[in-house]
Parts: structure tokens; C-alpha cells; sequence
């Protein structure tokens, strides 16, 4: 019993919400993810090591937005409830599946 805790344990970590007996997964944040948040839909432009760009749109048909820079941390709690719809690939994606 204790070894499938610790298994369950290692794929997931506990969230603020833990008291509550909700888990959140890890999030793994890359270029070209598209998130939903309420009505926006979210969209990484760029990622580096401490800090991230994205933008933020109305609707995924049309390319305008609102361009933003923030901190990892910030932007991590800015996706806070928001879902993955998926990733957009970049030009370097497509050359390394080539």
C-alpha cells in the first residue's frame, strides 16, 4: 500500500486545494500552447527560462491580440483554471519531425 502511494505521489502534486482532497497535475508550458480561459483564448508566443510572451485573443480565427510579457510565476497563476486545447507547431518543430 505504502509503494502505490508513493508511485501516486510522484506523477502528481498537491495544489492549494490539497485540504480539500483536489490534486492538480503538473503543467508543462512550451511555444505555440494554446490555452482557454473563460472567453480568451491564451496562446504562448514565446518561453524562456523566467519569463514567457503570449497573447491573448478574442477568437482563433483571426491573428490580433494583445501581446504581454510576465514572469513565469505570474503567467502559471494566470492559467490557473484555464484548459489546454493544444500546441501550435513552431518552424523548429517541424524541422525535427523532418
Amino acid at each position: 500500500m505504502q509503494q502505490l502511494l508513493t508511485y501516486f505521489f510522484q506523477s502528481i502534486i498537491l495544489s492549494p486545494t490539497a485540504a480539500r482532497g483536489l490534486y492538480a497535475v503538473k503543467m508543462k508550458l512550451c511555444q505555440g500552447q494554446i490555452w482557454k480561459q473563460g472567453k480568451e483564448y491564451i496562446r504562448i508566443v514565446r518561453n524562456e527560462r523566467l519569463e514567457v510572451e503570449y497573447k491573448t485573443h478574442l477568437s482563433l480565427a483571426n491573428k490580433q491580440g494583445t501581446t504581454n510579457v510576465t514572469s513565469k510565476k505570474d503567467f502559471c497563476r494566470l492559467l490557473k483554471g484555464a484548459k489546454l486545447l493544444g500546441t501550435k507547431p513552431t518552424p523548429l518543430s517541424a524541422e525535427v519531425t523532418e
